[in-house]
């Protein structure tokens, strides 16, 4: 069935990433190219030309799920959604139109989230300095229960934006790690996005190893290399003797 929407095997194909501080090219051995049928699909999704737009179910649920205030994440990007749903705005707009519904947000943090949709696959356009959803958003309301009782954002997202500010050259995707930090839930994926940050952005060689009488994460740089064990806990935690002598 896939191979009447896209062909294996298109041959080698170059591609391009801009990684902020430099420009790098690579080849990828095994590329796709997307049949005739597989366009016609495209247009359905995207709306183009003659094709009506399929519209696009956001349930309130998908807009957070971890974080100790995900109701006040989900309020949020709920209005950020219907917003941008009208007409093309900028950032400050945005940020103006969250004011009048009681949020205070920097442009920085407005960016990530709309980001964050993007990655989930909702449709925005960029026009200059200035968005739009071109999706037709359904299904998508702030239920009444969390209406009438509000929400307030967390000291874990006060931290957050705090950070966030200070990030200049480190794509604000690791935040995550923040939220994994004090979860204590998912070590697998905080030693994944450990290992990522440190391999993507600081310029180390090495991988995540995590099973049982290994470190979690293992990189180097030059001559000089990390052994990292990941704690996630809320609360801290207190180092005890025998693992310190373990990583000695």
């Amino acid at each position: 069935m896939a191979e009447k929407y896209a062909l294996g095997n298109a041959g080698n194909k170059k591609v391009t990433a801009d990684l902020g501080y430099m420009t790098h090219t690579d080849t990828i051995n095994q590329s796709y190219q997307i049949t005739l049928e597989g366009k016609k699909i495209l247009k359905y999704t995207t709306g183009t030309s003659k094709y009506k737009c399929i519209d696009k179910r956001v349930m309130w649920d998908m807009l957070a799920t971890k974080p100790s205030d995900r109701n006040y994440l989900r309020i949020r990007r709920t209005y950020l959604i219907k917003y941008l749903s009208t007409t093309y705005h900028s950032l400050d707009e945005i940020v103006a139109h969250l004011q009048t519904k009681g949020m205070t947000e920097d442009k920085g943090t407005i960016s990530d989230d709309i980001q964050g949709l993007i990655n989930i696959g909702i449709n925005i356009n960029k026009n200059g300095d200035t968005f739009k959803i071109m999706d037709n958003i359904i299904g998508l309301d702030i239920p009444d229960s969390i209406r009438s009782a509000g929400a307030a954002k967390s000291d874990l997202s006060l931290l957050n934006d705090d950070i966030r500010k200070k990030l200049d050259h480190i794509d604000h995707k690791y935040l995550i790690l923040i939220d994994l930090g004090f979860d204590g839930t998912a070590d697998r994926d905080y030693e994944l996005q450990t290992t990522d940050l440190l391999t993507s952005e600081l310029a180390f060689k090495g991988a995540r190893l995590g099973d049982s009488r290994k470190p979690d994460v293992c990189v180097y740089h030059d001559k000089n290399g990390l052994i990292i064990d990941n704690k996630a806990y809320g609360s801290g935690y207190s180092l005890p003797i025998k693992q310190a002598d373990e990583m000695a």
